[in-house]
């Protein structure tokens, strides 16, 4: 499976997760909730700019994974990398030198 193949996988899993978490009426918590991690006082109000936040954070993280992730083959063969399989190297020269 592609990379590419494997975050969508995820991310539909993960989805339906938390779908079927908020219908069983789950124990936990579900969504992220700022009181909990920073200590928010209950008379603050959250910031109106959390989901565009949020939403670019996940764009940016998603973004960085899809095109790492799907332009890396074809870089290494745009600049011709091998693999120059160390272990066979040393068995041959090892052999050559009569040391094994």
């Amino acid at each position: 499976m592609q990379t590419f193949e494997w975050i969508i996988v995820l991310l539909l899993g993960a989805a339906l997760l938390s779908a079927l978490a908020r219908r069983i009426g789950a124990p936990y918590p579900t969504r992220w909730s700022p009181s909990r991690s920073r200590g928010r006082r209950p008379t603050e109000r959250p910031s109106p700019h959390r989901d565009p936040i949020l939403l670019c954070a996940f764009a940016v993280v998603l973004g960085t994974l899809l095109i790492q992730g799907l332009t890396m083959k074809p870089l290494i063969r745009r600049i011709r990398l091998r693999d120059d399989d160390p272990v066979r190297r040393e068995i041959r020269l090892g052999r050559r030198t009569g040391s094994g």
